[in-house]
């Protein structure tokens, strides 16, 4: 009969023995390994790192579905979710905003548009009546008849405009009435919030 000392070495040399440790150690190094991995990756999430804000939201979900369940895992996790929320944000409110100045400059240029085609019909209205309910027609597109009128004599190399003495719009149009012709091209118009024009600015043909 084998000592016991014998029996219990045999036990704790067995091939099952050292065969299960070593898978155990396995499982540790590798959940360590994936713990590492994910908080070096949850990190670069909140850098410019080349991916767009989709494929970063993608990875923090590849991530968070790990279910790694590590309390510095998780603290990063939320870290990343609250920064991506805000960059989603942002993304949704600058889509926004290049809608509406697209918006708005289509409605500037059709708004050009209209005006131009203001100017000769008053420029050739028959008679005076039909002139002025073109005047009033054209003046709805203005935020107030007081609207300034700026008219560019010369531009400079540098790009810097001369204009001369500022007039009104309501005064203008009356002059395009009384001169029966327009020698001005309006530039891109300037809308308030209400889509109505705030500003002309005026060149020659």
């Amino acid at each position: 009969m084998l000592p016991v000392v014998f029996i219990l070495m045999a036990v704790v040399l067995s091939p099952g023995c050292l065969g299960r440790k070593k898978a155990e150690e396995t499982t540790i190094e590798k959940q360590v390994n994936s713990i590492q991995d994910a908080i070096k990756s949850l990190k670069a999430l909140m850098t410019d790192n080349g991916m767009t804000i989709q494929q970063k939201r993608t990875e923090w979900n590849r991530i968070k579905n790990l279910n790694l369940m590590n309390a510095e895992v998780d603290e990063w996790l939320g870290k990343v979710d609250l920064f991506l929320n805000q960059e989603e944000r942002r993304m949704a409110e600058e889509i926004l905003e290049s809608e509406r100045l697209a918006a708005q400059k289509e409605k500037a240029k059709k708004s050009l548009q209209n005006l131009m085609a203001f100017f000769e019909r008053i420029a050739s209205a028959p008679n005076a009546d039909e002139a002025n309910r073109h005047i009033q027609e054209a003046l709805s597109l203005f935020s107030s008849a007081q609207v300034p009128v700026l008219i560019v004599i010369s531009t400079s190399s540098n790009g810097a405009k001369d204009y001369d003495r500022p007039t009104t719009i309501r005064k203008y149009l009356d002059y395009i009435k009384d001169q029966r012709k327009y020698e001005r091209q309006a530039e891109p118009l300037k809308l308030d919030d209400q889509g109505k024009i705030k500003e002309l600015e005026l060149i020659k043909q």
